[in-house]
């Protein structure tokens, strides 16, 4: 598969973070890794093919869910998820 062009305004920095995405009103917790991330979203990768996702996830740095981010899903290719920030992020950063 050729490489995406490049749309972002920011540059993004390599990482391999483990966080999780929270889907829906039952919160569902989905595990998964920050590829890298910039100041306006972030690529994340699961282990296993995404289905059908909402437009709208929060993204969790810790088990706790102390420290959360609302995202908009921008892309979805099989195990990997583009997404852009909709908000700050909330909770204690530690």
């Amino acid at each position: 598969m050729p490489p995406r062009p490049e749309n972002r305004k920011k540059s993004r920095h390599s990482m391999q973070r483990g966080a999780c995405i929270i889907i829906g009103a039952h919160q569902q917790l989905l595990p998964c890794v920050i590829l890298d991330m910039s100041d306006g979203g972030a690529r994340l990768s699961f282990a296993n093919p995404l289905t059908t996702l909402p437009h709208n996830v929060t993204l969790v740095l810790f088990k706790d869910r102390s420290v959360q981010r609302d995202c908009e899903v921008v892309w979805v290719d099989r195990t990997q998820l583009g997404v852009k920030f909709a908000s700050g992020w909330y909770g204690p950063l530690r």
